[in-house]
This record gives C-alpha cells, sequence and structure tokens, in this order.
C-alpha cells in the first residue's frame, strides 16, 4: 500500500512546503542555497528528495554516510543538534528508501531514494545485486 507524508506520524504540516528534488546528498546546498536557508529560517516546510544514493559504487557504508552529512547539514542550518527519526521500505525491487525528521521539527523531512549508479565501471550496490 502506498505511503504518504500525511499518514506518517510527526510529518504533517499547516504552513506552505516546499519541495525539493535533487540528484545527490548536497546539490540541495550547493544549488538551492540561500533560498533553502532563508525558507527554513522562514518557518517553511521543506521536504527534499535525494534520488540517487550518492554510493559512487563504494557501498552501504559510503551512502549511509551522505545521508548523515545531509541531516547534519540540515541540523546546522536549523542552529542545533537534533535525534533523527528515519523510515525505511523497500521498493521497486531491491531499492531501499528512507524518510528522516528531525525529532520535533516535522516541517523537515529528507526523503532519500537510494537510486543506485548503473555504469559497468561502478556497479551501485553489488550486495543488493543492483
Amino acid at each position: 500500500m502506498p505511503v504518504t507524508l500525511d499518514s506518517l506520524t510527526d510529518t504533517n504540516c499547516m504552513v506552505p512546503t516546499i519541495m525539493n528534488v535533487v540528484a545527490h546528498e548536497d546539490d540541495d546546498l550547493l544549488f538551492l542555497s540561500p533560498d533553502l536557508l532563508h525558507e527554513l529560517h522562514g518557518g517553511d516546510c521543506i521536504r527534499t528528495a535525494f534520488l540517487t544514493a550518492g554510493d559512487d559504487g563504494q557501498g552501504k557504508l559510503y551512502w549511509l554516510g551522505r545521508q548523515l552529512g545531509a541531516e547534519a547539514a540540515y541540523d546546522n542550518m536549523l542552529g542545533e543538534k537534533h535525534v533523527w527519526c528515519s523510515r525505511r521500505s523497500n521498493w521497486h525491487l531491491a531499492n531501499i528508501w528512507t524518510m528522516a525528521s528531525p525529532r520535533g521539527v516535522p516541517r523537515v523531512t529528507l526523503i532519500f531514494f537510494n537510486l543506485a549508479r548503473r555504469q559497468p565501471e561502478r556497479p551501485g550496490f553489488p550486495e543488493l545485486g543492483v
């Protein structure tokens, strides 16, 4: 059954929502600044979707580190460190997607689709067979 942001706890928002869709876990910082920072400070809801895992063919620890880095960057923009709550699910064969929000800050959600690279020289997630 499809999962929507409204059906998940701690993700509903009653103010304007900004939906950002970027390829990698740093593209929002590189290409959406300073607007992203102004929207966060202005109290808007921010939903940022990262399409690729950013794995660079280096495996799970590498792409997990990139996700943690994105969370740390949002903590920095929010002005304090948070505990991040994550919800993971499988979709379309072996792909794992994650939704993460800082506890107590439902207006911020990062969505990691973790699409692997499909290049012969860098196979993506060999442990998942993709």
